[in-house]
């Protein structure tokens, strides 16, 4: 699975289909993504490669499932610049894989735990988070919509839905949450098992950080 911020200077590949996939439906994600709610897959660091820049595609559809990525209209001319995706047509130039690192933003969240956003640097789309002090050193919350054939993956689950939007109708039988949950037994057995790794990989680089910290505190 590929995807790619809008203007394809920020392109990845997920090595592995997502841990659990949120549709979180609280006024943070509301307002990060300008619309009714956010669909966050959680995936392994590991399970998530850059690739290098792309000249913009439109994404596909599940209209048409087997069509290829649609390249994208150029910019007006009055638009080209430093900042515009025009200029990744030529991103391959020089004949280097060159790969581009996002820039992050942190924000609050609902939850209160906080959240980077990682963004492409420049169009600034958001194309995964991380979420909390630690779990940004062992897993990324990719943007589900930022995802080439994004149809291929709906939400294991439903979650702030306190805050869900009057027009929206959950009718697709997946669990339902007015905050968030403690029982993961709705994963699949397999994300049960790599939630539980991350979640060891996570407390350990916690106590290490805390160590180190008390250890340069003394």
């Amino acid at each position: 699975m590929t995807g790619s911020c809008s203007c394809g200077l920020l392109r990845y590949q997920l090595l592995r289909p997502p841990i659990v996939v949120h549709c979180c439906h609280c006024t943070s994600c509301q307002r990060e993504t300008g619309s009714a709610f956010a669909l966050n897959g959680f995936v392994e660091n590991e399970n998530l490669q850059m690739l290098p820049p792309s000249a913009p595609t439109v994404p596909g559809s599940i209209a048409e499932p087997s069509a290829d990525l649609k390249p994208a209209l150029p910019l007006p001319e009055e638009w080209s610049g430093p900042w515009s995706s025009n200029n990744n047509n030529n991103a391959h130039d020089d004949g280097a894989a060159k790969t581009i690192d996002p820039i992050y933003g942190a924000v609050p969240s609902e939850s209160g735990c906080g959240v980077r956003m990682s963004t492409c640097p420049r169009c600034f789309i958001c194309v995964w988070c991380l979420y909390g002090a630690g779990s940004g050193s062992v897993m990324k919350a990719v943007r589900i919509g930022t995802l080439d054939k994004a149809w291929q993956i709906d939400p294991d689950v439903h979650i702030y839905t306190r805050s869900k939007r009057s027009f929206i109708s959950l009718q697709d039988g997946k669990p339902v949450f007015e905050d968030f949950y403690d029982d993961r037994s709705f994963y699949r057995p397999d994300g049960q098992e790599r939630m539980a790794n991350m979640i060891v990989a996570m407390k350990k680089l916690l106590a290490e950080k805390k160590a180190e910290k008390e250890k340069e505190e003394e």
